[in-house]
Parts: C-alpha cells; structure tokens; sequence
C-alpha cells in the first residue's frame, strides 16, 4: 500500500476539519452584549457594528422567504414602483459544516406518486436554487447562529440592473452607504427592511427626474421569512366584496410521475401553491408581510 506524505496528511486533515465544521462558541457567548428578538425565526442585533445574527433551530424545516421594494425610485417608466413585490421562495436551511444553506425547493416538478423511488427520481432530475450561504459564527446544541447581514444588504430585487435595463445608467449598490433600517418580529414571521444605495452615472432622463442627486439612488427593501401553514390549511372563501382576482392555481403544468413515466398534470391545491396569490388572501400577518 503506499504511503501518504505529511503533505497529503495535512490535506487530507483540512478536509475533514472543513466537513466536520470548526470549533465555535456558543451563542450566549457569541451574542454577549446583542440585543435578542424573539420571533418567529429568532435574531440579535448588534447595534455597535450594524450586523444582524439569525438563530436557525429548525433545519430543514420549509419556510417562505419574501422580498419587496418597500421605497422605490417613483417613475413609472422604469417600474420599481413602491411595494412592488418580488420573488417568493419555498426554502430549506441545510447545514454543511460551517455553512448553512437556504436551498429553494423545485416545487415546478415533482412526483404525484406514493412510489418513494419514483418521487426521489423526479426530484433528483431537477434542479434546485441555492439562494444564499450563511456562515456559522456560534452554535449551542442543535442551534446554529449563522450572520445575515450581507443577505440583507444585497440587491435582492435586482434595482441595478432594472435601471440599466431601461437605459438610466450603470449603478451598483455601495454597501457604505446601506443599513438594517427596521426590524419587526412577529409569531408567525419575521421581517427586515434595508436601506440600499445605489451609485453610478446617470444615463436617461427619467432617474434625473426623479432623484435629488441621480448618482446615488437609494431606495428600501424588504425581507421576510414566513411560516407555512401545516396540511390542515384550508384556503378562504373568495368575497366579491374584496375585489381583485379570484385565487386560481393555472399555471405551468407539473410532471406526475405514474406508470413509470413522467407527464404534464395540472398542479394540486396543496400547501406548496402558496407562494401567490394565496399568499395575499391568507391572514393578516401574512397580508402584512407583503405590504
């Protein structure tokens, strides 16, 4: 058998310590000084170095993530509009030594089967969507603390690239001029508001019009992590009074896997068809998520 070198030895050590995780505090210590919020995904803040920590106990465990321009830019012609919503995502937290991964589940394919085998078939076919990567900083039992900072201060409604799409110009976010503008927590959802400021050469006329300064455009966005309802969920009763569109769930038709084949079927009214428009007919705290 041939033998390994120290080099090889050192490698092999590195790897395995990177896929055990590192030693870290806990987080009482870790968080000495923060202040704590309880909710529904629970957080610290340290309001010293601006930074937000959130406490993941509940791995792999489904959740609704939600993101919304709370403040936009205010014309009409470019389009990022004042509560505008912007993506809902069914997602996981997945820890992988010291990260932990908020995976987006592929709720646009999946099997209608009780064959086990048929539904990991289906499942491992598609892909998912890794939204983001949270390093651990401190964990105390099976909780983890993991910094969200830079997910919130991100441009997760792509502003920069709407502005450069309808030709206003070339803009970045500076992160120098952004902040954690607003934290509410709540029972059953927790939510974040950013200030984000975006700097470049103005281009066209509608930013001019709009900004007191067209260099640096700041709006605010919004964040937040929304508990589903369990299987016993019953979607309400549509009121004409209300207005709007009726909840309706047309759309891009699933695979179903039945006979040993995959087919297109129309969706099922199952709790995975709430990321919508039945999102915005559910309780009030959720209503109040997406305002």
């Amino acid at each position: 058998m041939q033998k390994w070198n120290s080099a090889t030895w050192i490698t092999a050590t590195l790897f395995a310590s990177t896929l055990a995780g590192a030693d870290f505090p806990s987080i009482e210590k870790k968080t000495e000084g923060m202040k704590h919020h309880k909710s529904f995904v629970n957080f610290y803040t340290d309001t010293k170095s601006g930074e937000l920590f959130l406490e993941i106990d509940d791995i792999e465990s489904e959740l609704l993530y939600v993101s919304s321009l709370s403040a936009g830019v205010g014309s009409n012609d470019i389009g990022l509009d004042r509560a505008q919503l912007g993506g809902s995502h069914v997602f996981v937290f997945q820890r992988f030594g010291p990260k932990v991964l908020m995976i987006e589940q592929n709720y646009g394919y999946r099997a209608d089967s009780n064959d086990e085998a048929e539904r990991r078939a289906v499942r491992d076919a598609f892909a998912t969507s890794t939204l983001w990567g949270f390093e651990v900083v401190a964990e105390t039992g099976k909780k983890v603390l993991v910094d969200a900072t830079k997910f919130l201060l991100r441009d997760a409604h792509d502003v920069a690239g709407q502005l450069k799409g309808r030709r206003q110009g070339s803009y970045k976010l500076d992160v120098s001029r952004s902040a954690i503008y607003d934290t509410r927590p709540f029972p059953k959802n927790t939510m974040f508001e950013t200030i984000l400021t975006f700097t470049g050469t103005p281009e066209g006329r509608f930013i001019r019009d709009v900004s007191p300064t067209a260099s640096a455009v700041t709006v605010r966005q919004h964040h937040a992590f929304v508990e589903l309802p369990d299987h016993n969920y019953e979607p309400r009763k549509f009121d004409p009074r209300a207005g709007g569109e009726c909840p309706s769930l047309s759309g891009p038709p699933l695979l179903t896997a039945r006979g040993g084949g995959i087919r297109p079927s129309r969706p099922p009214a199952t709790r995975t068809a709430l990321s919508s428009r039945f999102f915005l007919k559910t309780p009030t705290q959720w209503i109040s998520v997406t305002m």
